[in-house]
């Protein structure tokens, strides 16, 4: 397979999504002078998760596709078994070496638990950056608002079980001019501190309406919700006076993967399409 892909100099997108670390070595051999989009990740860790994946990824992964592939625009490695997990310095190389940076899946594969460090590196070495996804991280408020300046762009986030403050969230979407989706799925406040997500984002479409310098409309927020409180199932609710939804989805939904639920029927294309962060 490899030979077949190292052949093909013209390729801009190649999705490896599941294959492993067995790919690297060969990978970073290939000479793809104009790589653009790179999968590498899984859809979403299973309950086999650990036995499946037990090789994990090589620590400097991220900084080694940056070095061989600086065209990349876009790099999913979410829910990858990295051994180590990926340090701040890692996220900073590889923002430095793919200077065109605008897609970005690190779900649940950071060392530490606080990701304000890449945060403030990626508002500073990615500008061009329209989509991050995290999972399960700590996003303190002096780092939303300085990724939100420095992240102009960004069109798409997804802070997945990750915990901030009201007054840090609240500012970020202030920030954040062109952001169109977010998801805020399992999310917890600092000092448990309750958060009027309804409030927060009924303020947000409002402020958003009324700002000139703002150039696009809000389209979805997903959050989540037990599954006693709607019966288990997806709901939506509509903001009538602006092109703009609530998407709430139930907790176990969450926990399973998109395979799963498409073989099951289930209506998760629009949800699920989020993590596609490069449809835009």
């Amino acid at each position: 397979m490899m030979c077949a892909v190292g052949c093909q100099q013209t390729l801009t997108h190649l999705d490896l999504t599941g294959l492993g670390p067995i790919v690297l070595p060969a990978l970073v051999c290939l000479d793809l002078p104009v790589l653009q989009l790179l999968r590498l990740g899984l859809e979403r860790p299973s309950g086999a998760w650990a036995d499946a994946h037990s090789e994990p990824w090589h620590k400097n992964t991220l900084s080694l596709l940056g070095g061989c592939f600086p065209t990349l625009t876009g790099l999913d490695i979410g829910y990858a078994n990295v051994r180590g997990g990926v340090s701040f310095e890692e996220v900073e190389t590889l923002a430095t070496c793919c200077e065109g940076l605008r897609h970005l899946d690190l779900s649940m594969v950071m060392t530490y638990r606080d990701f304000s460090p890449s945060l403030v590196s990626l508002s500073k070495q990615a500008p061009n950056l329209t989509s991050l996804a995290i999972h399960g991280l700590n996003l303190q408020t002096h780092a939303l608002e300085t990724f939100a300046r420095g992240c102009a762009q960004l069109a798409r986030v997804h802070f997945v079980h990750c915990g901030y403050s009201a007054t840090g969230l609240a500012a970020f979407l202030r920030g954040a001019k062109r952001l169109r989706d977010i998801d805020l799925s399992l999310g917890c406040c600092f000092d448990d501190e309750e958060i009027d997500y309804e409030a927060l984002l009924d303020r947000w479409v409002v402020e958003r309406a009324a700002d000139e310098s703002s150039s696009a409309s809000p389209r979805v927020a997903v959050l989540t919700y037990e599954d006693e409180e709607r019966n288990g199932t997806i709901h939506y609710e509509d903001h009538p006076d602006h092109d703009f939804f609530t998407c709430y989805v139930p907790a176990w939904l969450r926990e399973r993967s998109v395979q799963e639920l498409r073989e099951e029927g289930k209506p998760i294309e629009e949800l699920f399409g989020a993590r596609d962060l490069t449809n835009e």
